[in-house]
């Protein structure tokens, strides 16, 4: 099973997040594949796969990939 985050907005977090966004070059709408998620207090950071740093959790959806061709979209509460 893989969880997969669709960028659903650059606009999102503090500053340094929406810079972070657009160094990277993420692109609105594209879906990628979640290497890791750390949960805390008051944030979430998504790790996503070949990439080196971490990206806020606002600003993404998630989708969790259960065969093929059926995607699932879950809450913020993830269990991996």
């Amino acid at each position: 099973t893989m969880i997969t985050a669709k960028v659903v907005t650059l606009n999102a977090g503090y500053e340094s997040d929406k810079e972070r966004a657009k160094e990277w070059d993420l692109k609105l709408g594209v879906a990628y594949n979640v290497e890791r998620i750390s949960m805390g207090q008051s944030s979430t950071t998504i790790h996503l796969v070949d990439y080196p740093y971490g990206f806020n959790s606002v600003s993404f959806d998630f989708m969790k990939i259960v065969s093929d061709l059926t995607f699932m979209q879950i809450n913020a509460s993830i269990s991996i």
